[in-house]
């Protein structure tokens, strides 16, 4: 496997503060060998995808000053990170299974998806660093009135074997020096020795948009039908939902108008009883704040017949705005899936 599709697989995984009771998760990748191109590259893949911004909450990525490429990308649950995985294995074509560290604190600031050239991200591997010390760290901090400095526009604390990893994401070094004069004080008050940060520029910062969260729920509904899990689906709907389908219903037993949560089962149930489908695509998605669109290509069997298909639609699902789908559409030419059920 490339060295950057390992580097790719282990990245991915990577205005409140959280504990780790929260159970949020952070995977973190250093490498000797990463660039800058070959971390756009694989972005581009994903992209092409949908998958840019999903399953995950925060990601930062740059080359350091001196040498090497740092990535991380937090969680807020061992579910979204699972989900992430598994929507990656098709891209990258081969399976790896990182350890991602759980995550003792989380500060996002008010600018953390602000990104300028002079953005950078520090590192900070603080060995035999105990949690009461941390706590006492970000006690003075609190006190110091710099805990929200606004310079610093993410913050992420990991517990290792060795003690506590820190990863700060700053708008520019000045800031970052200027912050070390309050903070470095704190840090020997603590008896911890105030470690050598690594320094990294910030090359992308990606936050997910209402319309990435809203891509995450239609990746997991089609996974969901991949698997036959319907209740996941019904789980992701309005109790009203409106569920529609191109096609003439005295040819195609799911075409038609199906109304909540026991009309989308019928609508499934009517699927699997009356097709074998060989084919499954989803692709060029499009997402916006209230909707997602994309092209599926399906093919298949219907047993009734014997008769094969093949034909591209689109579907579109829209969202209400507490984020579950209110309404979907296939739309399209479907003369073929009605010419496969006429014997």
């Amino acid at each position: 496997m490339k060295t950057s599709q390992i580097f790719f697989a282990l990245l991915m995984l990577g205005f409140s503060n959280l504990s780790a009771q929260d159970k949020w998760y952070v995977a973190v990748t250093m490498s000797a060998q990463m660039t800058v191109a070959g971390y756009d590259g694989l972005f581009s893949k994903i992209g092409a995808a949908g998958l840019t911004n999903s399953f995950s909450e925060y990601h930062a990525a740059g080359p350091g000053v001196a040498g090497g490429f740092l990535g991380f990308t937090t969680f807020s649950s061992q579910a979204q990170l699972e989900a992430r995985l598994s929507a990656l294995k098709p891209i990258m074509g081969a399976s790896v299974n990182p350890v991602p560290y759980e995550v003792y604190k989380v500060i996002a600031g008010k600018n953390a998806a602000l990104r300028t050239d002079k953005t950078i991200i520090a590192y900070f591997d603080v060995k035999g660093m105990s949690e009461a010390q941390y706590d006492q760290i970000i006690a003075g901090l609190e006190k110091a009135g710099q805990l929200d400095n606004p310079a610093r526009m993410y913050h992420v604390s990991y517990k290792t074997p060795e003690g506590i990893k820190v990863l700060d994401v700053w708008s520019d070094a000045d800031a970052f020096a200027a912050a070390g004069q309050t903070l470095v004080p704190i840090i020997i008050s603590t008896g911890v020795t105030p470690p050598q940060p690594m320094i990294y520029a910030a090359h992308a910062i990606r936050v997910p948009s209402q319309a990435d969260r809203n891509l995450d729920v239609v990746h997991s509904d089609y996974a969901a039908f991949g698997r036959g899990d319907v209740p996941t689906i019904l789980a992701s709907l309005t109790e009203d939902c409106n569920w529609s389908h191109v096609g003439n219903p005295a040819i195609i037993p799911f075409a038609g108008t199906f109304i909540g949560h026991a009309g989308v089962g019928r609508f499934f149930e009517n699927v699997g009883k009356s097709i074998q489908i060989t084919q499954f695509e989803p692709g060029n998605f499009r997402a916006t704040d209230h909707s997602v669109t994309c092209t599926v290509k399906i093919s298949g069997t219907i047993p009734a017949t014997g008769k094969t298909y093949s034909n591209s639609v689109e579907q579109t699902f829209t969202f209400d705005a507490s984020g579950k789908v209110k309404t979907w559409a296939t739309t399209g030419d479907v003369s073929g899936l009605e010419a496969a059920f006429m014997k």
